[in-house]
């Protein structure tokens, strides 16, 4: 079966394939099934989503059902009411009580080495996936990670654009302007690149 994605989504797919220059291994962080890590030009494409239930669809990559988070444990997973909008962050719907663990606890037991590119779109996550990715951010090149403009969730621990984009400049990861973003406001799609 093959998968139709709207347009935009694929502008945004292919402006990310030529940004991401050289890249040995990818992690995706909330890949849904993997599509879009298919299609990124990567000598090792590791997929990660939480979702119990999801599986990938897509040789050539790495699938790992687990949850990533500021600290290791458990937490609970809400399936929301439609696929590509479950979170960590209750949402409605289907409560799952899932396993959560760092990214960098997930790259030293996997003994990763060579992370160049990251991946998040974790619905309203992103401040807690980089928390627990701070050895990670000290040398990844690439950042692509899903950013609220406003407040959307109940969630304490969300930050907004402004507040990840002052994050990542301590790691000297700055956004990059000239790549489209999804239309999918209060939301946006943003690419960090290492000076």
């Amino acid at each position: 079966m093959a998968i139709s994605m709207p347009r935009e989504h694929e502008e945004v797919i292919e402006a990310l394939r030529s940004k991401l220059v050289g890249v040995r291994t990818c992690i995706d962080v909330g890949s849904g099934d993997g599509y879009e890590l298919s299609r990124l030009e990567c000598q090792r494409k590791i997929a990660i989503d939480a979702h119990p239930e999801m599986v990938c669809g897509f040789p050539g990559i790495e699938f790992w059902n687990l949850g990533i988070a500021e600290v290791s444990g458990k937490a609970e997973f809400w399936h929301g009411p439609m696929w590509g909008c479950s979170s960590l962050n209750d949402r409605g719907g289907t409560k799952y009580e899932i396993d959560v663990m760092t990214l960098d606890e997930f790259i030293d037991s996997h003994k990763l080495t060579d992370v160049d590119a990251l991946i998040i779109d974790t619905e309203g996550t992103t401040w807690q996936v980089l928390q627990g990715a701070k050895k990670l951010l000290e040398t990844v090149k690439y950042v692509y990670a899903e950013v609220q403009l406003v407040e959307l969730y109940r969630n304490p621990q969300c930050r907004l654009i402004d507040e990840v984009t002052e994050f990542l400049r301590k790691f000297s990861l700055h956004a990059t302007q000239g790549l489209p973003t999804y239309n999918a406001y209060p939301q946006a799609n943003i690419l960090y690149v290492r000076d």
